[in-house]
């Protein structure tokens, strides 16, 4: 079953449950049986069905998103192995809100719904409505795609005394009517710019709902600060492709209402301490010089000092990759559904010329993820990869990684080809959710 016929047996099981319910947007992959583009699904129900709903959800194995209850809105997600796709559905509850604040009634487009194809979606008046308003009062412009279906359905046989009256209810009778205008001469330019005044107006016309709504809004954010979201972190040797994956798992992400960061924290690069700017200036100075300083030509010569450098140096890298969690990974786990990084504090073990007694001690201060995801090959492999990295670094990193997936028991995925790859460190993810 690919993901398109998913979604249509979740919608079929809508109706064996008498769910009364209609797609707001991203619904025309259905009607066209086109693939699933990982957009999230717009579906619209009555507050009475939201149980129902919800176990119908449950069947079929989607996770469940937190969300603002302000906005009375839910969401779910669920990794389709066979697509290789996430699928997500926003639900509405009890009408469709912008800034949080409903302006179209449940009741009034679920009556007004049609039937194609045998699935629910909104009446072309409604559809109308809903691209604009969601557009003005939700968003800052009309985007294209919505721009291309707002000229197809305007051509069509509308009925605008329906839509003007609906307008009034949010704006006054002449800016329900100029708006209107605007949409009937695919004025799109100034009907962007109408999205600024259009909120304040929406706003101060329901001041007393607004404010309530603020008031949940904030106590949501206070809560969320109290709670961590899913910390994933990919390590493994050079060339297993971590950066790829990570990547391309947030680009997949970016598509769903899975709202994730993706932060690198290797040694490289990143750093909230100068490391990198320093090792760079003292290297061009070097070079400039056309000369190696004394120490560092004794430090290459002298295994010992070579060791006691490196050893001196763990502790500054260990405190660098402290502080990035605390400034950069800890504020987004107070916000994000996900946080991914590429590399993580696993880096510290695999620090060359250190004792392993003082790179434990310093892993063991750093915060540790809520999952891990190891990618492996043989290092000859990742050698053919990446032929300027030398074979003895990969062979040592790989007899050091033996050690580490013994004590923190990751998830292990061979790293073959992106594709594979891709697909089950999603599932991984999934299971994080």
């Amino acid at each position: 079953m690919n993901a398109t016929k998913k979604v249509k047996r979740i919608l079929h099981n809508f109706d064996e449950k008498d769910i009364d319910y209609t797609l707001l947007r991203n619904f025309d992959f259905l009607l066209k049986n086109q693939p699933y583009s990982e957009k999230d699904i717009d579906v619209l129900i009555k507050k009475t069905y939201l149980e129902r709903v919800q176990k119908c959800f449950r069947q079929h194995n989607f996770k469940r998103l937190r969300l603002c209850p302000a906005a009375k809105h839910e969401a779910y997600v669920l990794y389709h192995p066979k697509s290789k796709k996430f699928i997500s559905f926003h639900l509405h509850v009890g009408g469709v809100a912008g800034a949080h604040l409903p302006y179209l009634n449940a009741e009034t487009l679920l009556f007004r719904k049609q039937k194609q194809n045998n699935i629910c979606i909104v009446s072309n008046e409604d559809l109308i409505l809903e691209l604009i308003l969601h557009s003005l009062l939700d968003g800052t412009y009309i985007k294209k795609k919505y721009q291309i279906k707002l000229k197809q359905l305007v051509k069509q046989k509308i009925d605008w005394e329906y839509i003007q009256k609906a307008l009034e209810k949010i704006f006054n009778k002449l800016t329900s009517h100029k708006i209107i205008i605007l949409l009937k001469n695919n004025n799109f330019t100034v009907l962007n710019k109408l999205s600024k005044n259009a909120k304040q107006y929406f706003k101060s016309k329901f001041l007393i709902k607004y404010i309530q709504i603020k008031i949940i809004k904030y106590a949501w954010i206070f809560y969320r600060l109290t709670r961590n979201s899913p910390l994933i972190s990919f390590i493994g040797m050079d060339g297993t492709g971590k950066s790829t994956a990570t990547n391309l798992i947030k680009k997949r992400l970016d598509l769903t209402l899975v709202k994730s960061a993706l932060i690198y924290t290797g040694r490289g690069r990143n750093n909230i301490l100068p490391i990198h700017s320093l090792g760079k200036l003292y290297f061009s100075r070097r070079n400039k010089k056309k000369r190696i300083n004394s120490i560092q030509k004794k430090i290459e010569k002298n295994s010992l000092k070579k060791k006691i450098a490196y050893t001196l140096a763990a502790p500054v890298f260990a405190l660098d990759l402290f502080l990035r969690y605390f400034f950069v990974i800890l504020p987004k786990l107070k916000t994000k559904h996900i946080v991914i990084t590429d590399r993580y504090s696993t880096d510290i073990l695999l620090m060359a010329n250190v004792p392993m007694f003082l790179k434990k001690i310093l892993y063991f201060f750093l915060p540790k993820p809520t999952q891990t995801i190891y990618l492996y090959n043989t290092p000859a492999i990742l050698h053919k990869r990446k032929k300027k990295h030398p074979i003895q670094d990969l062979y040592r990193q790989e007899k050091l990684f033996q050690e580490i997936t013994r004590k923190i028991k990751p998830v292990k995925i061979k790293s073959k080809n992106v594709s594979q790859t891709l697909e089950e460190a999603s599932k991984a993810i999934f299971d994080c959710l």
